[in-house]
């Protein structure tokens, strides 16, 4: 990913904690299945388009990184327009959990998508 948008990931993993972008992307309401990915969650955007989303977190040789990823028959639903809207929505919502996540460690956050 480079741009805006490699920019908006890497400003999203960088200092995070791993249990904090597990705990943001389950209160958006993502189911956590096993990849290779250290973190791989996928969100019910809408009805029959799952987006899923994979990070890797940061070690001794290699920073974070994330990708979204849509299913292959993404474009029978949205343009690639649409879906690049999906995407940075789907971040920034991320982004707005795991800050709000933070701040209110023992509150229960009830965001949605």
């Amino acid at each position: 990913m480079t741009g805006p948008q490699s920019r908006n990931w890497k400003s999203f993993l960088q200092d995070k904690d791993p249990e904090k972008i597990q705990k943001a992307c389950t209160s958006l309401g993502a189911e956590f299945i096993e990849t290779k990915a250290d973190l791989c969650a996928v969100f019910p955007v809408l009805p029959r388009y799952p987006v899923t989303l994979k990070i890797w977190f940061a070690d001794e040789e290699f920073p974070a990184s994330g990708k979204i990823f849509l299913q292959d028959h993404a474009d029978h639903y949205l343009s690639v327009e649409d879906a690049v809207t999906v995407g940075e929505i789907l971040l920034q919502k991320l982004s707005e959990a795991s800050f709000l996540l933070s701040d209110h460690e023992s509150e229960n956050f009830p965001a949605r998508i």
